[in-house]
């Protein structure tokens, strides 16, 4: 499946994510994803998919369950999701955020530590 997506729709799938991840029970709920962006991004999600089982990998996944059952089915959907927070990991804005959090570290004890000082 994940062949068969574009980079947009593989952070589509990482977005299911970050709903899910807004709607934790560590969360504060002010940080939550709004109910109508939590909607947008499940159909378009959902159009994925039936794009993908219905159209494009079909035989593939009918394979895939008479092969492994409907686990082996599972892993794949299981990658496919992987696959959008690797697109997502992999993009500028995260490159750059992940930078970021670098100046709230405290750099100088992390330095020594990491070379045995």
């Amino acid at each position: 499946m994940v062949s068969n997506t574009s980079p947009a729709e593989r952070f589509d799938t990482a977005l299911v994510t970050w709903v899910a991840a807004s709607y934790h029970p560590s969360m504060p709920p002010e940080l939550r994803v709004p109910e109508q962006s939590k909607e947008l991004i499940y159909r378009r999600v959902g159009k994925l998919l039936d794009r993908l089982l219905l159209e494009v990998c079909t035989e593939k996944a009918r394979a895939t369950i008479r092969n492994e059952g409907t686990s082996g089915l599972a892993a794949a959907l299981h990658a496919f999701w992987a696959s959008g927070t690797v697109e997502l990991n992999q993009s500028k804005e995260a490159t750059s955020a992940f930078g970021e959090i670098w100046g709230y570290t405290d750099g100088k004890r992390i330095s020594g530590a990491l070379q045995g000082k």
